[in-house]
């Protein structure tokens, strides 16, 4: 019994310190003042300054820089691990050295930066969000020059980007529209007169316009008088002759009866000749024969040959008159060639040959070879 008294005596002795343990660390704690302690796994107990604290507030920032986190609830005067659930607000500032799981509130502000950060491997999940917005022109850097605008604009339309599959993508269709440069095959449609360009040389035209002027041929001029009617080719109107080696190019050779070529009986003879160039050439003769007085002929011939002192056969080269012996008693006896057609692939020459059978006295051949180029 004595022992118990001992006991009652010693409790009621430490009353007074307990009370005012009790008045210090409730909820009417001043500004300033330390109350309890607070473990720190990494070191000594630490006091737990509460400066500018205000009963009923909520929770107090803890300076922990090791160890559990801990905190003061306000209202109640505990202190709170980091297992216990907060009602109110708070703030830590502290560094994670090892893999950690952070749950963030799913409303409200979660932070705001005034500086530039950089997000390095992140993923942003925008499902249904309307706030998740990446800008491209302001977000986004190291596009080229108009990049960033031309992403905005619709395909199709002006200004858009060129896409694979699309008109002008893989070109197989579009339209042109300020093209600098068109294909040199394939391409289709009506060329338009702006899209025309001037053309020179026997034909011309000037840009932008498809009307077409056809002065020349060759590099000839036309006459004033020519027409594309057709059958209506205009006719020289002067005394001119064709260009050599232009349709209508005429060539002859005249021998004179002062310069008449005597002939032996019954031998061929060259009269005179003319040189063509290749082409179409009509060539006709006409041979003419002075027969002496007391001269008997039973026959004549005349011909255009290409071998010299050599009739050619040929039906249509060749005009051949055979009779009875005949004296003519002086003058003049004719034989036509009408024209021949000659189709030359070179330069080519071509003979009047003059032939006669006669007796008693002489006869001598003149006359005229022509060709005229017909196409």
């Amino acid at each position: 019994m004595a022992r118990i008294l001992q006991v009652l005596a010693f409790v009621v002795a430490l009353l007074p310190s307990i009370a005012a343990a009790q008045n210090q660390c409730g909820n009417t704690m001043p500004a300033n003042t330390v109350c309890g302690r607070l473990g720190i796994s990494s070191g000594p107990p630490q006091a737990i300054p509460f400066a500018n604290f205000v009963p009923g507030a909520g929770f107090v920032t803890l300076p922990v820089t090791s160890g559990d986190l801990a905190s003061f609830d306000g209202t109640t005067g505990k202190i709170k691990d980091s297992t216990a659930s907060f009602a109110g607000g708070f703030s830590w500032v502290g560094t994670l050295t090892a893999n950690t799981t952070v749950t963030f509130p799913t409303t409200g502000t979660l932070a705001t930066l005034a500086g530039t950060e950089t997000l390095t491997n992140k993923t942003f999940v925008c499902a249904n969000q309307t706030s998740c917005v990446v800008r491209i022109a302001s977000d986004v850097s190291g596009l080229g020059t108009g990049i960033a605008t031309a992403l905005g604009v619709n395909v199709g339309s002006a200004g858009a980007p060129v896409v694979n599959g699309g008109a002008l993508g893989t070109p197989s269709s579009g339209t042109l529209t300020n093209a600098t440069g068109l294909p040199t095959t394939g391409l289709t449609g009506t060329l338009q007169a702006a899209q025309s360009p001037a053309y020179t040389g026997d034909c011309t035209t000037s840009a932008g316009n498809l009307a077409t002027t056809c002065l020349k041929t060759n590099g000839t001029a036309f006459t004033s008088t020519a027409t594309a009617a057709a059958g209506q080719l205009p006719a020289e109107t002067g005394t001119g002759s064709a260009s050599a080696g232009k349709v209508g190019e005429y060539i002859e050779s005249v021998i004179a009866s002062g310069s008449a070529v005597s002939l032996a009986n019954n031998t061929a003879k060259t009269v005179t000749s003319i040189p063509l160039t290749a082409g179409d050439w009509d060539v006709d003769s006409v041979l003419s024969l002075t027969v002496g007085a007391s001269t008997s002929m039973t026959a004549y011939t005349v011909s255009i040959s290409g071998t010299t002192n050599t009739i050619d056969t040929t039906p249509g080269k060749q005009v051949q008159n055979i009779f009875a012996a005949e004296v003519p008693t002086g003058g003049v006896i004719n034989a036509a060639l009408p024209p021949y057609r000659l189709s030359l692939s070179g330069a080519t020459t071509v003979f009047m040959i003059g032939y006669a059978q006669f007796t008693v006295s002489t006869v001598s051949a003149y006359g005229i070879i022509r060709a005229r180029r017909v196409r």
